[in-house]
């Protein structure tokens, strides 16, 4: 039986097809082209949808701290802060210039202005690759499959943190490879000046997120393919060809060491990723129950398929890296991003030849189209819906852009209130995912431990926090028998050792002795936490909540000779459900005039309020 197509999909679709000459072509090209621009409109704004996401991250308070601490100071601080446990010690802040730019953002726009900027480099790269397939001839149906694929892949990684700055770069360098070897398969020649950019690239990179070390790896691997295809073309001859790609592989690697850090911060991540942490749940491995694990497996079923069956010449310098990707994506979840981005702009042009040939292979007359031409009240039947879908997603985009919001059954909004209002302060244990919220909020509490981990911490400090939240759960620990701190070669061995993971204490309480702290802020859904401080004869729950619990030392807050002392009946003790969403930053309201550092910058700004002065 004959295949049908409307008359605004492409040849290219089915590849075989014949051009027809249309029986009203000026009408026919103008309504085709509305069209296209209709189903590209939605598609954008649907991928909008999916990367539009407007819940702050754990550490998105701290990030916003440093980096206008940075500004202030003229430069980073080369050793921990907001901290009592990892006072003095070395910290190596490979997001500097990260923060910076969320500082900045923020500062001049609150959270919408986060959520535009996140929602716009989202649209730009989605964009380039839409515009990029359109270039190779890819047709509009093919597109959506691909896009909207790539977009759920990119969704759970897509939120207000640096790896916004490793997903953009990775797409800027993908865009400069493919503009740098434009020509390679039909002329073998290299536009060099587009493959320089990837130096200053690179160098910018390393200063905004320690994610530059996989896109270096990815740039290494590809011109390693290219030089070895140069050799195979050429023989001796490509020796020109290889020293080229050396030097812009050599001079990249040196551009990365241009930070505060200098190599330290490269020994600091090599450490690091030899044994990822587990307590981090992004390092996990990509099995069932993983947030994002069926979208990643259709991603990789959808390049795998297109790879097999296209007609098109498969590139090796892409096989590889997307197969590299993939692995690593497997090995550890985070990177699911990683290998969408280089799907979205490697995979549409295979993915179209495989679709064109299961329609041939499904067609009787050998996938011949017949082209159906639409009548005028058909096309405006079609383009009213696109029109409305478009306005839908326009109006969940300005919705989803309004207001940056904190999840109150997330982030302890409620208990952090209650400390405040009773001026509760001092050294402070938090659950590490919300330290850096606490930190900002109740300026005067330094705390143990926060998402910065081993970037400035020392690993007893890391250890003896996990050990009070998790206990000695294996699969839930990692316990390095022995890693070198940020300092690297400058520590003596002995010093060396005394940072290795020492055994789990019987009753994991050392984090509630470590540097005498007063205040313990907990998550009730860790409960080997709840259970060593209900245990502990020394502290005294204050408030609870169905969320959080907050404890003192009871020397300090039980005892009515003490000042700060907070009889029975000022504490609030209950299991109030906690649900809907504070508005960002969720401080207390007695916050709002936070301390002010150098230039001006206040660490976090809190919108106008009615009859605020």
């Amino acid at each position: 039986m004959p295949t049908y197509s409307f008359y605004w999909e492409t040849a290219l679709a089915t590849e075989t097809a014949a051009p027809r000459q249309l029986a009203s072509p000026e009408p026919a090209v103008v309504r085709r082209r509305w069209l296209e621009r209709g189903l590209l409109a939605v598609l954008l704004l649907g991928t909008g949808v999916a990367l539009s996401a407007n819940k702050a991250d754990a550490d998105l308070w701290g990030h916003i701290l440093f980096g206008l601490e940075t500004i202030a100071a003229g430069g980073p601080h080369h050793h921990a802060t907001h901290t009592y446990t990892g006072a003095g010690h070395p910290w190596v802040n490979h997001e500097n210039l990260s923060e910076i730019a969320l500082a900045v953002v923020h500062h001049f726009g609150g959270g919408q202005g986060l959520l535009l900027v996140k929602l716009a480099l989202g649209l730009l790269i989605v964009g380039s690759m839409i515009n990029l397939a359109r270039k190779r001839g890819v047709s509009i149906p093919t597109i959506c499959v691909v896009m909207l694929t790539v977009a759920i892949n990119l969704t759970a990684g897509w939120s207000l943190r640096p790896q916004l700055f490793t997903y953009t770069a990775l797409a800027t360098l993908v865009l400069l490879l493919d503009a740098a070897f434009a020509d390679w398969n039909a002329k073998g020649t290299i536009h060099m000046r587009w493959l320089w950019c990837t130096v200053p690239l690179m160098m910018v990179w390393a200063n905004a997120h320690g994610g530059f070390l996989a896109g270096y790896g990815l740039l290494m691997l590809y011109l390693m393919v290219r030089a070895f295809q140069a050799g195979l073309r050429d023989g001796l001859a490509a020796w020109r060809t290889v020293l080229r790609l050396a030097l812009v592989l050599s001079i990249g690697a040196l551009s990365t060491l241009l930070t505060p850090y200098g190599p330290l911060m490269h020994r600091w991540i090599a450490g690091a990723m030899s044994q990822p942490p587990a307590e981090i749940t992004e390092w996990a491995r990509l099995v069932p129950g993983t947030n994002g694990f069926w979208p990643a497996i259709l991603l990789m079923v959808l390049v795998a398929a297109s790879l097999a069956g296209t007609t098109r010449r498969r590139d090796p310098a892409q096989i590889l890296l997307i197969v590299v990707a993939a692995c690593q994506a497997i090995s550890h979840a985070r990177h699911v991003p990683l290998l969408a981005i280089l799907v979205g702009y490697w995979i549409p042009t295979h993915c179209e030849s495989l679709l064109a040939r299961v329609r041939h292979s499904l067609s009787a007359d050998g996938g011949r189209s017949q082209d159906i031409v639409m009548s005028r009240s058909v096309f405006a039947l079609c383009g009213g819906l696109l029109a409305t879908a478009c306005l839908v997603l326009g109006g969940v985009l300005v919705q989803r852009t309004q207001q940056l919001n904190v999840d109150r059954g997330e982030f302890p909004v409620a208990a952090i209130e209650y400390m405040a209002n009773r001026g509760l302060n001092g050294r402070m244990v938090v659950t590490y995912n919300w330290a850096q919220y606490a930190l900002v909020a109740l300026p005067n509490s330094p705390v143990g431990f926060d998402g910065r981990f081993d970037t400035c911490y020392p690993q007893s400090v890391l250890d003896a926090h996990f050990d009070f939240v998790l206990g000695d759960h294996p699969d839930l620990r990692t316990r390095p028998i022995a890693r070198r701190s940020a300092r690297g070669s400058a520590r003596d061995p002995a010093e060396a050792t005394a940072q290795s993971s020492a055994p789990i204490t019987s009753r994991g309480t050392l984090a509630l002795e470590l540097g005498s702290p007063q205040l313990a802020l907990v998550d009730r859904r860790q409960p080997h936490s709840t259970q060593r401080l209900s245990e502990h004869p020394d502290w005294v729950l204050l408030y609870q909540d169905q969320m959080a619990q907050v404890w003192g030392r009871k020397s300090r807050f039980a005892d009515p000779a003490s000042l700060d002392y907070i009889p029975p009946s000022s504490r609030m003790i209950g299991d109030d459900a906690q649900q809907g969403m504070a508005q960002w930053p969720a401080l207390p309201a007695q916050k709002i005039t936070v301390r002010q550092t150098a230039g001006n910058f206040p660490p976090l700004r809190l919108p106008a309020r009615k009859g605020d002065t």
